[in-house]
């Protein structure tokens, strides 16, 4: 019985620090990168050329202003501009243009906009970015390339009208770092996508650690109260949580603690392996019974 409770009691808080590790591993994972999209308007991005806070316009936005809308797009897309097969991508670009101006409800894509662009606080302005991940759209193809911030301009002409969008790849592996990240990223369900299974896993961890079966008290044990063990259990996650979490959260991410500012990382996870050893301590002092002799 003894050895069986020993094992119970050590599966008990097994399971308690893969929830932990495991939960939190995955609740600050950040995705390695995304590709924003945003539709741009010509016209309007012409006409803007003559707009300035302090009233002074340059020659050059002057002279890009009243150039013909064709030479207008050539020259700022740098005569870099792909033109998708609109036999596959109309409908692609049209829920992208409700979504990026604005019309969220309307849009398939309305869930995959900033959490600031959609904040009223933040006054967001429009057209703003939508969200994809990598492996959704042929991007590559595209002529986009995998370095954080490269850009690259994408038409399609349905209808006689001729429709524009800008990708550009955000490399999240490179641009979070230490108490930093991007002003606008993805959603949140896009931007850490293992969140919710990672509050399941700890969740599931600390159901097993209440749940799982405990010995009975015999009336002539000799032994730790429940209560003792439980506080020791307690303290040691207690502080367990913030010395192995606060790396992901200081770095950026669970991958960032790793690349970014490693060293504070590992002095933080070397004093988080004296919390797992006092949590499995109590493994060893639940089990410790002596017997009253009569």
């Amino acid at each position: 019985m003894p050895v069986a409770s020993g094992r119970m009691e050590l599966w008990r808080r097994l399971a308690l620090l893969f929830g932990v590790i495991t939960g939190l591993s995955l609740f600050f994972y950040v995705a390695p990168a995304m590709v924003s999209v945003t539709a741009v308007d010509w016209a309007q991005e012409q006409a803007d050329e003559l707009r300035s806070i302090s009233g002074y316009v340059s020659q050059e936005k002057r002279r890009l202003n009243q150039l013909p809308l064709l030479d207008y797009i050539k020259e700022k897309t740098g005569g870099q501009l792909t033109a998708v097969d609109s036999s596959q991508w109309t409908e692609f670009f049209t829920q992208v243009q409700l979504a990026s101006g604005g019309q969220y409800e309307g849009s398939a894509y309305g869930n995959r906009v900033s959490d600031q662009d959609k904040d009223p606080f933040w006054k967001p302005k429009w057209p703003v970015q939508v969200f994809f991940k990598p492996d959704e759209i042929p991007w590559a193809e595209w002529g986009l390339v995998a370095i954080d911030g490269d850009e690259v301009y994408v038409s399609n002409t349905a209808g006689g009208k001729t429709s524009y969008l800008l990708l550009r790849y955000e490399d999240y592996s490179t641009s979070i770092s230490a108490m930093s990240k991007p002003y606008r990223v993805a959603p949140d369900w896009l931007y850490h996508p293992y969140r919710s299974l990672g509050t399941g896993v700890m969740a599931m961890g600390l159901l097993l650690y209440i749940f799982l079966p405990r010995r009975k008290k015999q009336t002539d044990d000799i032994a730790y109260s429940t209560g003792s063990i439980l506080a020791g259990d307690l303290v040691a996650l207690i502080l367990l949580v913030p010395f192995y979490g606060l790396p992901f959260l200081i770095n950026g991410g669970t991958v960032q603690a790793i690349t970014g500012m490693w060293p504070i990382s590992a002095a933080m996870w070397f004093l988080a392996g004296f919390c797992m050893i006092l949590l499995l301590l109590g493994a060893i002092y639940s089990v410790q019974r002596n017997h009253q002799e009569r």
